[in-house]
């Protein structure tokens, strides 16, 4: 019998090699920062044939050059008001193909106090005034001063219409505050602000004799 498998022939194309997908990678140090500040941002890039810089409103890094298949970093100046922002990096691979990356940095105002202030200034010793203040940006207040009460042990906000306070020695007692931001290194101060305890007052009477007709 005749089997025609022996006449069968075989093509096999070969495959070539397969083309890796584009990569990248980008980060943001610090990812919290001042505003008017700068964060530095590192990329790397790989299997890609062009890149752009995308994101940054208000910030240096729009224009940024980005090589292709490198690495690299570029300190940014970020803008003059608080906020997050998205940074991101665009690569076009083989074949239409994409790859994008993006970090967000948060932009916060700098801590500020503003009316701290103590009422009334003079009181009699024993009696208590009441220190008041406000804050931006803030993000933890610590007292300070106030030496021979209990100002320094309060635990305190990052604003108060009136924390009262109590003098119990005659004298002059300054009061303070510190106060953190969310960015690391960030403080403010306030004070001093003086506070004066004084006697109360006192009266003598006598009579002269003390017998008479």
């Amino acid at each position: 019998s005749y089997d025609d498998r022996d006449d069968l022939v075989f093509s096999v194309e070969p495959s070539g090699p397969s083309t890796p997908p584009p990569s990248v990678a980008l980060a943001a140090d610090p990812v919290a920062a001042l505003t008017n500040g700068t964060t530095t941002l590192s990329w790397e890039t790989s299997d890609v044939a062009s890149c752009s810089a995308t994101g940054g409103a208000g910030t240096t890094w729009p224009g940024t050059t980005i090589p292709a298949n490198a690495s690299g970093s570029q300190e940014v100046t970020l803008p003059t008001t608080a906020g997050a922002v998205e940074f991101g990096v665009s690569c076009n691979g083989a074949a239409g193909a994409t790859a994008e990356k993006a970090v967000t940095v948060e932009v916060y105002a700098p801590v500020a106090i503003s009316g701290f202030g103590a009422a009334p200034d003079t009181v009699l010793a024993g009696a208590s005034t009441s220190l008041t203040w406000t804050t931006s940006g803030a993000a933890s207040c610590t007292p300070t001063g106030g030496d021979g009460t209990n100002w320094s042990s309060l635990t305190v906000g990052t604003s108060s219409s009136g924390t009262s306070v109590e003098l119990p020695n005659v004298g002059e007692v300054s009061f303070g505050l510190t106060c953190v931001g969310q960015v690391a290194g960030d403080t403010a101060t306030a004070g001093p602000v003086t506070v004066t305890a004084v006697s109360p007052p006192s009266v003598e009477l006598a009579a002269d004799p003390v017998a008479a007709l």
